[in-house]
């Protein structure tokens, strides 16, 4: 083995060694570190204590309608003869 090759082995050593140890270093280090959930809890409470004057119902149309005219157009179906247009550029000759 040349000195070049000899030299590699301690460098890539170090990089697997950093690979695994780092992660495995932050997890060990935080181990019985739990998410805080005291403020998404206050929140869900304070929604329960007092429901908002607008429902969802209020906003959502009990038929369908168009939000905008033009939206709502119905298309064709398509046919054998259409799947021709499918690629402009494929010709059939």
């Amino acid at each position: 083995m040349t000195g070049a090759n000899i030299a590699t082995w301690p460098i890539a050593l170090l990089i697997v060694l950093a690979i695994v140890g780092i992660p495995l270093w932050m997890t060990l280090r935080h181990r019985h570190a739990a998410p805080d959930y005291r403020e998404a809890r206050a929140h869900y409470r304070a929604k329960q204590a007092a429901p908002s004057a607008s429902t969802t119902s209020d906003f959502v149309p009990a038929e369908p309608v168009a939000a905008v005219d033009g939206l709502a157009i119905v298309r064709k179906t398509r046919t054998a003869d259409d799947d021709d247009m499918a690629v402009p550029a494929q010709r059939h000759w």
